[in-house]
């Protein structure tokens, strides 16, 4: 298993009859750790994000859960053992544990499987499944990530997660369309929003067993909706002719109706075996189909760890998206750490997806904005079949991330947002449109002490309304096509119309209205009805307080609320604008550390670049350029707070623990850590500032008036909603 960043686990409260050991990894709905029992028995431990454990009823679903897992006992089922809240309110799940590999990961090294290997693991995969299903519980979210091989052995699989898939849903209700990856592993009736079942199970094994065959899922998309509408329409390509005789089975299990798939995974493991798969033995391809079959499976899953590609060494995964892979590697000369982005081997197969891939990097390179990831290369390897970007590799953290962990301030989200605009403000000027603004596509660094540093990544499906060098433009091309992200697509974009620049500024609307409110403002647990909320229904309004508990400024509110008109003309009709519009809601960081130390902080920053250049695991010690520290007999600092006017309550942002109120002395332990403070006063707007307490410093804010209320107009007559089918399709022939 991947290791993780250090914890100090004493941190964290102990959970029921169990000692945590280590944490293992930090997912999208719980972070993962090795525990051990009062009895001396390892265990795998969720501990949920605090937002899910917040549901009243999800405690008593998962002990109902952990109850009715009692009787199950099966080699290739992990069961769970314990659920339960802890103090802080946050909510766990303990299953058996055993050491081994993500099947995931071992089909990244391996590429396709053999008969003889798909036979050792599906076969004990079935048994389990019908043990599962005959005591009354479906899986609901078998994937390669939920199977581990124990030891690493495929002969040896384990069926993780048992039965919860329902709270990976409930993740995918509030973030929806996020998972390209989940989404190749939904039965057309999940995706319709219809109640899973044991069928459901037996669906997803048709696309485990394609994948374990062929090297991919049997529907592939540039972008999750694409996804989805294959699992409720496309018929799936036939297998190899390696594979043929298996065939009916699989194509069985992937019929759209779950009535015409097979009764039980019993009558799936019964089929595989009368077509040929038994341990052991090989498939015998049908001799019309095996003359046209290529002899050269190359492997359609990423490169292996320590593979060299280029002047570069491979290392670990740290990202996967619709078209590659995006891996850690490294110069074998410079020692240069980089970020490589791998096409995927099937999509390196067509010319017209390589040139959308190219077109990434050309425009990145075109906008040339701080704001925005750098491109240092393209390469296409013809013969080996391939081809990777070079990009500049960050330090930080996705905001998606930040929003799961932390509740984001008013200021901070419009610093946020802003810079977001900067960067799409370049893009805009040369005519690059990105058409998927998204938690997910803004990274958040740290760039000259300023933390929250952004840069926008992935413009893999943006638009070019001019041409940028050779590369033509894409504004007919893909009419009628729908690109991008449900839950931040404009309504235009969702309907598949043509898009301009304001279509972004549609999505930048999005992300702040979720930083400030927590959540987004249409959700809807499938794509069609999502896409007819997005299409007719006027968003919520925002809370008149943000999810941190400030206040939103009615000015904030209202350009919002603009960002999301129906109309394109409506909107802010520029990126320039619209930054300029937040510039009163943002502020600057004050740091309390000198200027003239950041010549020794940059000397510091160099060391350490160059250590870990040469492959250094102990950095050596900086030479002592003078510290900005305080003595070691100063332990405190005292930081003079000040406000016009005064008065103003001044409070932690983080905790909402009230310090005093200005004029105000803070005597504060010294430290390198960022602290946010709130300043709040009757009439006024609040304002927030973040420093260092390095030193001894003074802060000085202005606070701004409240404006007055707005008189009260007419109240405009609301739209006629447009018809809209049971599927949540909408129906272009209605009045």
């Amino acid at each position: 298993m991947e290791v993780m960043p250090r914890v100090e686990l004493s941190l964290v409260p102990r959970p029921g009859n169990f000692g945590l050991v280590r944490k293992l990894a930090e997912l999208a709905i719980c972070d993962e750790y090795l525990a051990r029992s009062e009895d001396g028995e390892l265990a795998l431990l969720k501990l949920f994000r605090r937002d899910l454990s917040r549901d009243p009823e999800l405690l008593q679903r998962l002990q109902r859960h952990v109850e009715s897992c009692r009787g199950l006992s099966h080699p290739a089922l992990a069961r769970p053992l314990d659920a339960g809240r802890l103090p802080d309110g946050a909510l766990y799940l303990a299953s058996q544990h055993s050491d081994g590999q993500r099947l995931s990961a071992a089909l990244r090294q391996r590429g396709p499987l053999s008969a003889a290997e798909v036979s050792s693991l599906v076969l004990p995969l079935c048994e389990a499944l019908d043990a599962l299903h005959a005591a009354g519980i479906a899986h609901r979210d078998l994937r390669p990530e939920t199977i581990l091989l124990i030891d690493g052995d495929l002969a040896r699989p384990s069926l993780m997660d048992l039965g919860t898939g329902w709270l990976s849903s409930a993740l995918e209700r509030r973030e929806a369309g996020r998972a390209l990856g989940q989404a190749w592993y939904l039965a057309p009736e999940i995706v319709r929003g219809e109640p899973s079942e044991s069928r459901s199970d037996l669906y997803v094994m048709g696309v485990l067993l394609y994948e374990l065959l062929t090297g991919a899922p049997p529907f592939l998309g540039r972008t999750s909706a694409e996804v989805l509408r294959q699992h409720l329409k496309a018929p799936p390509a036939p297998l190899p002719a390696a594979s043929a005789p298996l065939w009916p089975a699989v194509s069985r299990c992937l019929a759209k109706s779950p009535e015409d798939r097979f009764g039980t995974a019993a009558e799936l493991a019964r089929a595989l075996r009368e077509a040929g798969l038994s341990s052991g033995t090989a498939l015998i391809a049908a001799p019309e189909l095996a003359e046209t079959e290529p002899k050269d499976h190359s492997s359609l899953r990423p490169q292996a760890s320590g593979e060299i590609v280029g002047s570069y060494q491979v290392g670990q995964l740290i990202g996967e998206g619709s078209m590659g892979c995006v891996y850690l590697a490294k110069h074998q000369r410079l020692g240069r750490q980089v970020a490589l982005k791998m096409m995927r081997s099937e999509h390196a197969k067509s010319r017209d997806l390589i040139e959308r891939f190219f077109q990434e990097a050309r425009a990145v390179n075109e906008i040339n904005h701080e704001h925005i990831v750098e491109v240092f290369d393209f390469v296409e390897e013809s013969e080996a079949g391939r081809a990777y970007m070079v990009m500049e590799l960050l330090a930080g953290q996705g905001l998606h991330e930040l929003l799961a962990r932390e509740a984001v301030g008013v200021c901070r989200a419009s610093n946020i947002a802003r810079q977001v605009c900067d960067a799409l403000a370049a893009a805009h000027r040369v005519g690059v449109v990105h058409r998927d603004i998204k938690p997910d596509n803004i990274y958040l660094t740290v760039r000259s002490g300023q933390p929250d540093y952004v840069k926008v990544l992935d413009f893999g499906v943006a638009k070019l309304l001019t041409p940028i060098g050779s590369a033509p433009a894409t504004s007919t091309t893909l009419a009628g096509v729908i690109i991008g992200t449900p839950a931040y697509m404009a309504p235009e974009q969702a309907a598949g119309l043509g898009v301009d620049h304001r279509a972004d500024i549609y999505s930048v609307g999005t992300v702040l209205y979720q930083m400030l409110a927590g959540h987004l403002p249409f959700e809807a647990p499938t794509f069609g009805q999502l896409s007819a909320m997005v299409i007719t229904r006027p968003p919520p309004p925002l809370p008149p307080r943000s999810r941190s508990g400030e206040r939103i400024p009615s000015g904030l509110r209202a350009l919002v609320m603009q960002c999301l008109a129906k109309e394109p003309g409506e909107r802010p009709q520029t990126m320039e604008a619209l930054s300029l519009a937040l510039a009163p809601h943002c502020t600057e960081i004050a740091s309390t550390s000198p200027r003239r130390w950041r010549p020794a902080l940059l000397a510091a920053a160099v060391v350490i670049a160059v250590a870990l250049a040469a492959g250094l695991t102990t950095l050596p010690r900086a030479p002592d350029l003078g510290s900005p520290r305080a003595p070691s007999d100063q332990p405190s600092v005292i930081v003079s707070v000040g406000s016009a006017p005064a008065g103003a309550r001044v409070v932690r942002a983080d905790s909402g623990e009230l310090l005093g109120t200005t004029p105000l002395k803070l005597t504060l332990a010294r430290s390198d850590e960022l602290l946010s403070l709130r300043l709040e006063r009757e009439g006024f707007e609040p304002a927030q500032r973040t420093l260092r307490p390095f030193s001894d410093s003074q802060l000085e804010v202005e606070l701004a008036p409240l404006p007055a209320p707005a008189t009260p107009g007419p109240v405009p007559a609301r739209p006629k909603p447009r018809k809209v089918t049971r599927d949540g399709v909408l129906d272009p022939f209605a009045e």
